[in-house]
Parts: C-alpha cells; sequence; structure tokens
C-alpha cells in the first residue's frame, strides 16, 4: 500500500494540471500555459530550461574532447 501512495504522489499535479514546485534548473513555478517535461525519475522541468541544458551540456562535452586532444598533442 505504501508503494501505492508514493506513486500517487509522483504524478501529484496541481489542479490546473502544471507540476506543484519548481523547475529544478531555473527554480520558478510553473504557471498556466507552460510547457514541461517530466524524466523517467519524476522531476519537472520547464521543456525549454531542460532544452538549453542539454545543449549546454552537449557543447561543454565537446569542448572537452576537443581540449583533451590539443593537450596531448602538446606534450
Amino acid at each position: 500500500m505504501l508503494f501505492e501512495i508514493i506513486e500517487a504522489a509522483k504524478e501529484h499535479l496541481t489542479n490546473e494540471n502544471h507540476p506543484c514546485g519548481e523547475c529544478a534548473i531555473c527554480l520558478y513555478g510553473f504557471s498556466d500555459g507552460d510547457v514541461f517535461t517530466k524524466t523517467e525519475c519524476y522531476h519537472y522541468f520547464h521543456s525549454h530550461c531542460l532544452a538549453r541544458y542539454i545543449k549546454n551540456a552537449s557543447f561543454s562535452e565537446s569542448n572537452e574532447e576537443s581540449n583533451d586532444g590539443d593537450s596531448s598533442e602538446k606534450k
């Protein structure tokens, strides 16, 4: 029974059908008309915040890889 309660709580949305709480990236709440994404681990994000985060993370990874290649050539 406890498991069912926990699962129901994970899916909790406000009466306006948007998540209660804040976007874990920008820390702003959700308003009417906001487009949001729910991850498999039940975190809610504004879709544009999550897209920007993923884009920046991918850019950072590619820069690290290219910098690693440059530093090995200089050794």
